[in-house]
């Protein structure tokens, strides 16, 4: 894998895939992109202490970790000093983030090797004349677009003109694709497999009304066995097992208040092939901001800016129709809210039922 691709015959590159695919990550992908990858790749061994990736620079080459460690980095201002905080740990079978590879974006991290580590790499460029090396076939993933209805008002033709504006390209299982879709620049379509839109929130307490918790705590319960049976149970005083329950319920709100609360993902939709990720932010003033992460997906991706360049009337309308909406923070926060409240209701509400019913077969046996 050390010599030119240009050099390497069928029988070198089935050679080469037949090695690679000793790689579970490697194996993840379509039987097409591993000979792509077995063609085009360069292997290389770096040494203890060297950089692979650097933050801040634009990523321009896919790595993949054949054998070794890597640290993740990421170099935060903290009060106004720069803190380099460990993210990750890379080990053998990783692959660097390859996101920005694809969307010609800036890293947002910095790769380290921690001892010896052999990588495989291939270029972006490589991948982009891949596609377009054979201009009387039609590139698979324009192809595809062109049996979309999302598709049928758009010069797909200009896709060729610009062929650094489009990629096609599968993302393993648990890729973060789009961190925030509110800065991202491409548009995602799902060709195979699956994604999943997720939503960060912040996690919330629930927050039963005092009225409802007054009516579950003081509700009528049988006397205290060990009280004279002349007592009743309308002018018995309040069990100590009730008194018991309102502390410790006292003592877990106060905990909680004191704890900080990490933040929490909900999943918003799974797209499935045909589906798209992004056409929204064309077409509509305020979307809310997204993640999408692959489940295993094979993606085409379109620049939003090339797009909008060539989106007449009558696409913009087809997309009006199509594209998918999702609810906003304020919406979505409440409905967290409300799932929380109602989960502590249904807990507050057996407790005391059970508490009951246990006092009562006390009652009963004595």
């Amino acid at each position: 894998m050390s010599s030119p691709c240009e050099r390497r015959g069928e029988t070198k590159i089935s050679k080469v895939m037949t090695i690679l695919q000793t790689l579970p990550l490697f194996c993840e992908y379509p039987l097409e992109q591993q000979k792509r990858i077995s063609r085009y790749a360069q292997f290389d061994e770096l040494e203890a202490g060297r950089i692979i990736v650097r933050q801040g620079h634009r990523a321009e080459t896919f790595y993949w970790i054949l054998s070794g460690i890597a640290t993740v980095t990421v170099i935060e201002s903290v009060d106004g000093t720069n803190t380099s905080t460990l993210k990750d740990v890379l080990n053998a079978g990783d692959s660097i983030n390859e996101s920005p590879v694809l969307t010609g974006s800036l890293r947002d991290h910095t790769v380290t090797c921690k001892d010896t580590v052999q990588i495989l790499s291939i270029n972006r460029k490589e991948l982009v004349e891949l596609i377009s090396d054979n201009p009387t076939v039609e590139a698979p993933h324009i192809a595809y677009c062109r049996k979309l209805s999302l598709f049928e008002d758009f010069p797909l033709s200009v896709l060729y003109k610009n062929a650094d504006k489009s990629a096609f390209h599968f993302f393993r299982r648990g890729a973060v694709i789009v961190k925030n879709s509110k800065e991202n620049e491409w548009l995602y379509v799902i060709k195979s497999g699956s994604c999943q839109v997720l939503k960060r929130l912040r996690q919330v307490k629930a927050k039963l009304h005092q009225a409802t918790k007054t009516h579950l705590l003081e509700e009528e319960t049988l006397p205290d066995i060990n009280r004279s049976n002349r007592l009743t149970a309308q002018n018995s005083k309040e069990p100590k097992s009730r008194k018991a329950s309102t502390q410790i319920s006292c003592q877990c709100c106060q905990q909680t208040k004191k704890s900080d609360l990490p933040p929490v993902f909900v999943q918003l939709d799974v797209l499935k092939p045909r589906d798209g990720f992004g056409f929204a932010d064309l077409v509509f003033e305020t979307t809310p901001s997204v993640s999408l992460v692959s489940n295993g997906a094979e993606c085409v991706m379109i620049s939003k800016k090339l797009f909008l360049q060539h989106m007449n009337s009558l696409c913009r309308q087809r997309v009006l129709r199509e594209a998918k909406l999702y609810p906003t923070d304020a919406t979505l926060q409440k409905k967290l809210q409300d799932q929380a409240n109602w989960k502590e209701y249904k807990r507050v509400t057996l407790d005391t039922a059970l508490k009951r019913v246990e006092e009562r077969d006390r009652f009963v046996a004595h």
